[in-house]
């Protein structure tokens, strides 16, 4: 360990262990968390602890792990090596897992180049919809009339989903955004 510790107050306790010393002797607290065991960072003891107090804490964060393991040891830049070895745990890879991002293919000509609202149009129908008319409660539907290059939408209440229906709405549709 030699040159790495003598900037940390330490000294070999009654069975020759290696102790940090702290400023909260008077504390009441077990003396392994007032004066921990130094543990080399390099060391396969130390990357063991790191490991078991990981998966006793349900493969806790660094942040808590750190914590938990500050109790007993102290690791010298032990944030980095707990985050080392957190990131090569498989279990955390798979829950933190974030998805690639999917490229965007390209944009179809009828929505880039330039022409009048509505000219090109998507469709779609929400869920049922209950409308009241007068003491009367109707099923209905709306079926939203989207322009592909101003982005602008057109609603039309249809009272149902047959094909009869909807070539009424798109009438409807069409003779409002001539």
């Amino acid at each position: 360990m030699g040159n790495k510790f003598r900037k940390i107050l330490n000294y070999l306790d009654v069975q020759s262990i290696l102790r940090i010393s702290s400023r909260i002797n008077e504390a009441k607290f077990h003396s392994h968390e007032i004066n921990p065991i130094i543990t080399p960072k390099e060391s396969k003891f130390t990357e063991l602890i790191v490991k078991e107090k990981h998966l006793r804490l349900l493969h806790g964060g660094v942040t808590l792990t750190l914590s938990q393991i500050r109790r007993k040891y102290w690791i010298p830049q032990g944030r980095q090596l707990i985050r080392k070895i957190i990131n090569r745990c498989l279990a955390c890879k798979k829950y933190s897992f974030k998805p690639a991002d999917q490229l965007s293919g390209q944009l179809p000509c009828d929505r880039i180049s330039q022409s009048l609202p509505f000219t090109v149009i998507g469709v779609d129908f929400t869920g049922l919809v209950y409308v009241k008319l007068g003491n009367n409660t109707e099923k209905s539907y709306i079926a939203l009339f989207m322009c592909a290059v101003t982005r602008a939408v057109q609603i039309e209440l249809v009272s149902g989903l047959s094909t009869r229906k909807f070539i009424l709405a798109l009438r409807c549709f069409l003779s409002r955004s001539n």
